[in-house]
């Protein structure tokens, strides 16, 4: 809070930015350590995590050339919605099943390519 009073004193001193920066962290912290409701026990077992990281910049830039959408609330729903479908099918269309290869073994026994080499001691002469 102090960096932003030192960098961005208008922003900070605002009302509204003032009550923004003030409560918005309480709230995070506080949605984040409140235990999850049922319906997004789903979530726990699949991570898209990762596709959003991948399709939301994606999505946003197609939202703003193909919709022609610039406008921030309806910018940040259409965004968000088209990144979770993108997340979702990224997830179980390709990372979800390349996880799944990870523990299988190679037909001919033989470790595979990425497994660590470990150097073997020398005997002794």
């Amino acid at each position: 809070m102090l960096a932003l009073l030192v960098l961005c004193p208008q922003f900070a001193l605002d009302k509204e930015g003032l009550l923004w920066n003030l409560f918005l962290p309480y709230v995070v912290l506080w949605l984040g350590l409140r235990k999850p409701p049922r319906w997004l026990a789903h979530f726990g077992r699949n991570d898209y995590s990762y596709g959003w990281y991948v399709w939301g910049m994606v999505c946003q830039h197609c939202v703003v050339r193909f919709a022609g959408v610039t406008s921030l609330w309806p910018h940040v729903i259409l965004a968000a919605i088209a990144t979770g479908f993108c997340a979702y099918g990224s997830w179980h269309l390709l990372e979800k099943p390349a996880l799944a290869l990870k523990h299988r073994k190679a037909a001919t026994g033989s470790p595979s390519p990425a497994a660590p080499m470990i150097a073997q001691p020398q005997a002794a002469r």
